[in-house]
């Protein structure tokens, strides 16, 4: 597991504070990280039935299911970026780690495309959201995100995810927006 760190914090939100010092759950950057152009949230919400993800679907390419992600910008931290897209594509409030959980290195048009993920609490859904008519929104098991998502380190982190968050059940509220 060469370039991989275990992450121990000791506080934070309590999901957030818990799931990412769990000892099975690894975080992908030792050192400097590399400069990201992309930043994405992995949204957690906690339900009595056990941890869901929140995904959305890619534009222009039917079928396909990511995590919220968007181009990093020059005056937010990538946290606050990620937060951002999380509620621009599927419409969700949480709190977030300010920590990068995930580095996912894809290659588009010939260029390395470097994203960096955070995790997510998700404590609202809202009803309307600013891409509500051109994203779908899914809350998926971690078996069911795992299959879904394309990026292996993903695919991965979710059932470490999955596996930490065992026994944590809180309340999430959905709002409308006017």
């Amino acid at each position: 597991m060469g370039g991989m760190a275990r992450m121990f914090l000791p506080d934070g939100p309590p999901l957030i504070s818990s799931v990412i010092s769990h000892p099975n759950v690894l975080f992908s950057a030792k050192g400097s990280l590399p400069r990201a152009q992309c930043v994405g949230a992995i949204p957690i919400v906690a339900t009595e039935r056990g941890p869901r993800f929140v995904l959305v679907t890619a534009r222009g390419r039917s079928g396909r299911w990511i995590f919220p992600k968007g181009k990093a910008e020059e005056f937010l931290s990538g946290a606050t970026a990620a937060s951002k897209e999380a509620f621009e594509e599927a419409g969700i409030l949480g709190r977030i780690f300010p920590r990068v959980i995930a580095t996912d290195h894809a290659i588009k048009k010939g260029e390395e495309l470097v994203t960096h993920f955070y995790v997510m609490e998700v404590v609202q859904m809202a009803n309307r959201w600013p891409e509500m008519h051109e994203r779908e929104r899914w809350l998926a098991t971690a078996h069911e995100a795992s299959e879904a998502v394309e990026e292996v380190t993903l695919k991965e982190l979710v059932l470490r995810l999955n596996h930490a968050m065992s026994g944590y059940r809180p309340v999430v509220e959905t709002v409308t927006a006017n």
